[in-house]
């Protein structure tokens, strides 16, 4: 598939340097292994740590002409469920043959001694990664050309059967919610410094409870930044970062995508395709993006949206909340992520408000 520049893909303004100490790699150890595993390996090697992304750290690594991407753990003490490196390597491995596109993975360590966390290897794929929703550096029709890709991606995803590629025992395929609203709230309250509202979206979510949907195989983090694009055309070349990948709703999937058309600001830019003149833009809107999704992937759409939204938003916070708690404790994987703190109150602020309209009718 070529290579992949993961988290931050745009080799002429990607930004990556040498490690910190406290996310340096052991050179000598990780030459030792890939050595054995990775055939036309040679030393030194040139070791850089992408800025992107908040939670698993990832590196390009140079061999010669050759480079690739390799993404860890971090360091430090984590929640047994969270960071699940090996769950992104099996997944892309499962669709490697698939309609989705996905980067080849090369190599696969659980052992901890090498680097001292599990970690793989795979391509480098020399792509675009947009980080601004408007996409100011593309004309009006590539940005629709993008904006339908990534909608096609992900359509083609939740088409696959988990059976198909090998992923029918990825996850469970009941209480989907049940247990993702357990799961993020149980890591919410471990991260300590409760935050107001957070248990009143609990609360509504368990109570509201949908009938159990059609299970697919599902990305839980799709959005813009989170795929590679060709550099001459608006196309998908590469899906990444399926650390939150398992069977589940492909509509909660869906929402977590459309949240881009609905929240009026960018945890990563400051811009907001909700606060601006898509039409003046080129972009999709809301609608044209949700009826292309349903036309490709043949699913029957839901009579509303508002759970998958309020789901959604109260899992974003989760995460938020423990991007925050990792940098106070000094083991987060981006510079910036201390700034994650101050929009939580945002985040369940805004899912209130969607809960309130559906409370008036009950």
């Amino acid at each position: 598939m070529g290579q992949t520049n993961m988290n931050n893909s745009n080799n002429e303004t990607a930004t990556y340097a040498k490690p910190s100490e406290s996310m340096a790699v052991d050179q000598d150890r990780l030459l030792a292994y890939l050595k054995q595993h990775v055939e036309g390996i040679e030393g030194p090697l040139d070791i850089k740590k992408f800025s992107g992304g908040q939670s698993n750290p990832t590196y390009r690594i140079k061999s010669g002409e050759r480079v690739y991407v390799l993404r860890r753990k971090p360091h430090g003490e984590i929640h047994s469920s969270a960071h699940a490196i090996d769950r992104e390597a099996r997944v892309m491995q499962a669709l490697g043959s698939s309609a989705v596109p996905v980067p080849d993975i090369i190599s696969h360590c659980e052992d901890d001694s090498v680097i001292g966390q599990e970690f793989y290897i795979m391509e480098f794929l020399d792509g675009r990664i947009f980080w601004d929703p408007l996409l100011p550096e593309c004309d009006m029709e590539e940005r629709k050309d993008i904006y339908y890709s990534l909608t096609d991606a992900l359509a083609d995803l939740h088409n696959i059967a988990p059976e198909d590629v090998g992923l029918e025992k990825f996850g469970p395929t009941s209480n989907y919610y049940k247990r993702q609203i357990d799961r993020w709230y149980t890591q919410y309250k471990a991260a300590g410094d409760p935050v107001d509202g957070m248990g009143d979206l609990f609360d509504w979510l368990i109570k509201n409870l949908p009938e159990q949907e059609t299970i697919s195989i599902v990305h839980g983090d799709y959005r813009l930044d989170n795929v590679i694009f060709d550099r001459e055309q608006g196309k998908a070349t590469g899906v990444i970062d399926w650390e939150l990948s398992t069977l589940g709703c492909p509509f909660g999937d869906l929402s977590y995508y459309l949240l881009g058309w609905l929240v009026p600001i960018s945890m990563k830019s400051g811009s907001s395709l909700a606060s601006s003149n898509l039409e003046a833009l080129g972009i999709p809107s809301l609608e044209e993006i949700t009826a292309r999704y349903f036309e490709r992937s043949k699913l029957e759409p839901p009579k509303d949206f508002t759970y998958y939204h309020v789901y959604n938003l109260f899992r974003l916070a989760s995460i938020m909340h423990g991007i925050s708690a990792r940098a106070k404790a000094g083991n987060a994987s981006n510079t910036g992520a201390s700034r994650f703190g101050g929009l939580i109150p945002f985040v369940v602020s805004f899912a209130k408000g969607l809960i309130e309209p559906v409370n008036k009718t009950v």
